[in-house]
C-alpha cells in the first residue's frame, strides 16, 4: 500500500468523542479482519484541515457491500462490548451514546463496489451517486483498493487511492471549501453566477424598500435574510433569494403597487385564481431566477387547538389548488387520493376564495401570533409573536437599511437556536431549484 500523510493547517481542535469512537472502531474492524476506508465529510476534514471540527460529531467511513452483514453482526457488537456506549441503528447510520459525557457520533457507512474506473464512468446507477445534493452513504461507490492513507486528528487512516478525484466529485470545490464562506457545493463558475444573481436581488429589495416608503407600505425581512442581516451583514453567501413576509391585511395593496412600479427586467408571479402558479405566495423573479419570495404572514389565534386547525387547512387549501393545476407532491399517496376527489368537484377560482376566506379569518381579531402558512419548515418554527412582526427595527442588508423582524436576537433564537456558529462547509446549500419552472405559466402582471 502507498502511504501518504497530510499535516493538518491548523491547530488540533477538541473532539475527543469522535477520536475515542474512531480509535475503537479501528480495534474492532482489525479483529474481525474487515477493510474500511475514511471518507465522505470526515475525509475531506483530513484532507483540507486535518482535523475534526468542534461541532462535527460524525465519522463517515466506507466498508465492502459484501462486508455488510459482518460489520452489523459482529463488528459493531464488538465495537458496543468495547465502548460501552447505548448505539441506535437506522440504516446505515449508526447513533452512538458515549456512556459517560454522553455526547452523540453517528458512524455513517457508505457500501464499496469494486469495479474501474472505466466502468464507473459507463455505469449510470453508479454516476448517480456522485452528484451535488446525492445521499451518498447510501450507495455504493465505485473506489478500489490499493488505498493510501489520510491523517485526521493526528492518526493515520485509510481511504480510496484516488480520493481526490472522490472528493472532486462528492463535494465540487472542496479544497478551500473551510475558508470559503460559501462551501463546497458549488463549483468556482456556479459561486460567480451566484455572486451576480445576489446582486439582481439587491436591486430587487432597493427597488422594494423605495415603493414601500413612497406608499407607506409596510413590510419585513424573514427567516435565512434576518439571519444574513445579523451575522453577515447581507446575504447568507450560499443563499440566493430574500425572505420577506407581508401581513395578510396588507398583501393586496402592496402587490398592487408591485404591479405598477415593478422593473421590466424582474418578473412578478402572484397567488391568483385564473393563473397556472404553482405556490400560494408572490415571487420576484430575474432572468427565471427568484430574487424575493413574498410571504404572507397570517394571524392565528393563541388557543393552541385552533391554531392547528388553522395551520392544517392553510395547508389543505393549498394541496387541492397543487392538486387542480397537477403540481401535487407524490409522497403521501393517501393525501392524493382524497385531495383529487375533493378537487374533481371544485374549481380552481372556489379553492383559491377558499383559501383566501381561511388566510383572512382572525384578520379583524385580536391575534397574538402571526404564522408564515406557506413556509416549508414546521408550524412551530414559522409562528411569530405579534410584536416580532408589528414592531420591526432596522437594519443594514447589503448596503440597504431595510426592516426586518422586531426583538431580533429572540426570533432569530426560537428559529435557528444557536443562530452566530455557522454551518459546516458541506451544509452550506440554498433549498431552491437553479431557476423557477416558470415556462408554462401566463403572466400574472
Amino acid at each position: 500500500m502507498q502511504k501518504t500523510t497530510h499535516k493538518a493547517k491548523g491547530p488540533v481542535t477538541t473532539a475527543a468523542t469522535v477520536d475515542y469512537f474512531a480509535a475503537e472502531w479501528t480495534k474492532a474492524a482489525k479483529e474481525f479482519g474487515v477493510s474500511w476506508y475514511l471518507y465522505d465529510t470526515s475525509l475531506l476534514c483530513a484532507a483540507t484541515i486535518g482535523h475534526t471540527p468542534e461541532n462535527y460529531k460524525e465519522w463517515t467511513i466506507a466498508i465492502h457491500a459484501v462486508d455488510r452483514n459482518r460489520v452489523m453482526t459482529q463488528v459493531l457488537p464488538r465495537f458496543q462490548d468495547r465502548t460501552n456506549c447505548l448505539m441506535s441503528y437506522n440504516g446505515l447510520s449508526v447513533t452512538c451514546t458515549h456512556p459517560h459525557n454522553l455526547e452523540n457520533v453517528v458512524i455513517r457507512f457508505g457500501l464499496l463496489r469494486p469495479c474501474s474506473p472505466e466502468e464507473a464512468k459507463t455505469d449510470a446507477r453508479l454516476r448517480a451517486t456522485h452528484g451535488q445534493g446525492k445521499d451518498a452513504a447510501d450507495h455504493p461507490i465505485p473506489y478500489p483498493e490499493p488505498a493510501e492513507f489520510v491523517t485526521l486528528n493526528g492518526v493515520d487512516y485509510p481511504t480510496f487511492a484516488n480520493y481526490r478525484e472522490y472528493l472532486e466529485e462528492r463535494f465540487l470545490d472542496y479544497e478551500n471549501c473551510f475558508e470559503d464562506p460559501m462551501g463546497c457545493n458549488l463549483t468556482r463558475e456556479g459561486k460567480a453566477e451566484l455572486l451576480e444573481h445576489q446582486q439582481n436581488c439587491i436591486e430587487a429589495l432597493q427597488f422594494l424598500e423605495e415603493l414601500s416608503q413612497t406608499y407607506n407600505l409596510k413590510y419585513r425581512l424573514l427567516a435565512g435574510s434576518v439571519l444574513g442581516a445579523v451575522r453577515h451583514g447581507g446575504f447568507i453567501p450560499w443563499d440566493d433569494d430574500i425572505d420577506v413576509g407581508i401581513c395578510i391585511e396588507d398583501l393586496p395593496e402592496f402587490e398592487e403597487k408591485i404591479k405598477e412600479h415593478l422593473p421590466k427586467k424582474f418578473q412578478l408571479f402572484c397567488r391568483q385564481a385564473d393563473v397556472y402558479y404553482p405556490r400560494m405566495f408572490t415571487k420576484i423573479c430575474c432572468n427565471d431566477r427568484c430574487c424575493i419570495d413574498l410571504f404572507p404572514l397570517i394571524p392565528v389565534p393563541e388557543d393552541n387547538f385552533r391554531a392547528k386547525m388553522s395551520w392544517f387547512f392553510g395547508k389543505f387549501w393549498r394541496k387541492l389548488h397543487y392538486v387542480k393545476i397537477g403540481h401535487y407532491n407524490d409522497e403521501d399517496f393517501r393525501m392524493k387520493k382524497l385531495a383529487q376527489f375533493i378537487a374533481f368537484f371544485l374549481s380552481d377560482e372556489r379553492i383559491m376564495r377558499c383559501a383566501d376566506r381561511h388566510d383572512r379569518r382572525y384578520m379583524h381579531k385580536h391575534a397574538p401570533y402571526y404564522v408564515n402558512m406557506y413556509s416549508i419548515y414546521s408550524r412551530r418554527k414559522e409562528t411569530a409573536r405579534t410584536e416580532w412582526v408589528k414592531k420591526t427595527v432596522r437594519m443594514n442588508f447589503a448596503g440597504i437599511e431595510v426592516p426586518v423582524m422586531g426583538c431580533t436576537d429572540e426570533y432569530l433564537t426560537h428559529m435557528y437556536g444557536d443562530y452566530m456558529t455557522q454551518p459546516l462547509p458541506w451544509n452550506r446549500t440554498h433549498r431552491h431549484a437553479a431557476r423557477f419552472n416558470i415556462a408554462d405559466m401566463e403572466d400574472c402582471v
